[in-house]
């Protein structure tokens, strides 16, 4: 009994120690992708810029493509496809755009995507032209529901246990079920 007793003290332990590692994992996702979401900064606002990047299709060969670089009043960059949509950054487009693919590659410039590109010349390496969300935010309401499953699964099953060995030890029965024999009052508390 000691060991079932010990085992279920060390679940709400248990589930609290998978929220607070689920916790921080979305956390930290979180400021990498704001770290990597900073906007561009631009000077001349209303100003549109036009910035090639190479696209490679799964077997076709590489070719370019014209993305457009949209200098907003606030002065950060919008990027802005062939179809007319705009995203806030690189890791926007590559998450929310419909021209490319996972399968399909894309290669950007270094300084995607900064009007200026005096900063970072040439390019940078072949990156997948579609990405989907962050994992981590898809699974914290599934961790959070498993961690209140097994804390409340867990009390309700040390409550049970608990009662069990209370009201078995009070009615002249031992722990495990069987009576207590060998008492001197015959087994009647």
């Amino acid at each position: 009994m000691d060991a079932v007793g010990t085992r279920l003290r060390g679940t709400p332990r248990t589930a609290a120690a998978v929220l607070l590692v689920l916790l921080l994992m979305t956390i930290l996702d979180a400021a990498t992708r704001a770290a990597a979401a900073r906007p561009t900064g631009c000077s001349s606002p209303g100003k549109v810029y036009q910035a090639s990047i190479l696209v490679k299709h799964k077997g076709d060969a590489s070719e370019a493509k014209a993305l457009f670089l949209v200098c907003q009043q606030n002065r950060f960059v919008k990027i802005v496809d062939s179809d007319g949509r705009s995203y806030d950054d690189l890791d926007d487009f590559r998450a929310h755009n419909h021209l490319f693919g996972e399968d399909d590659m894309i290669m950007v410039p270094r300084s995607f995507p900064a009007v200026d590109t005096r900063q970072s010349p040439g390019f940078g390496p072949w990156i997948s032209g579609h990405t989907t969300t962050s994992q981590a935010w898809r699974w914290l309401p599934a961790g959070i529901v498993l961690v209140l499953v097994l804390s409340i699964g867990g009390g309700f099953a040390w409550l049970v246990t608990h009662r069990r060995s209370v009201g078995a030890t009070s009615s002249g029965v031992s722990g495990d079920g069987t009576p207590d024999v060998g008492r001197s009052d015959g087994g009647v508390s």
